[in-house]
């Protein structure tokens, strides 16, 4: 049963009409909002993805380069037939490290002089 304003008994009631129809929002108001929403979710996504690039980095950053450097760097080497330490040296030594110094380190580490005989093990620095 529906209730008119004619049938309120009290004289200062009041009776609120609302709205039956649907509120037409303009197709740019919508637009925007969908583009503003899509705007979010890829600066959002962004987001994620730059910090994980970043934590992966800082967490795994260790990792790659030391097995690189053990992997052309071995902890021992067995002295072949011709081979010197100035030859050693500069197959072994790092990037950046002068082969004098690095045959000076080879000489202190394995307490040998100048010449090694073939077969002798030698640690490498």
């Amino acid at each position: 049963m529906a209730l008119r304003s004619q049938d309120l008994i009290a004289a200062d009631a009041v009776v609120y009409r609302f709205p039956v129809e649907r509120v037409r929002v303009p197709r740019a108001r919508v637009a925007a909002r969908r583009h503003r929403a899509l705007v979010r979710r890829r600066r959002l996504g962004l987001g994620i993805v730059a910090l994980s690039i970043i934590g992966l980095t800082l967490i795994g950053g260790g990792t790659g380069g030391s097995a690189a450097a053990g992997d052309h760097r071995p902890g021992h080497v067995v002295v072949q037939p011709g081979q010197t330490l100035w030859s050693i040296a500069t197959r072994y030594a790092p990037a950046g490290v002068d082969p004098r110094a690095y045959v000076d380190r080879l000489e202190a580490l394995n307490h040998v002089d100048a010449g090694v005989a073939p077969g002798t093990r030698l640690r490498l620095p």
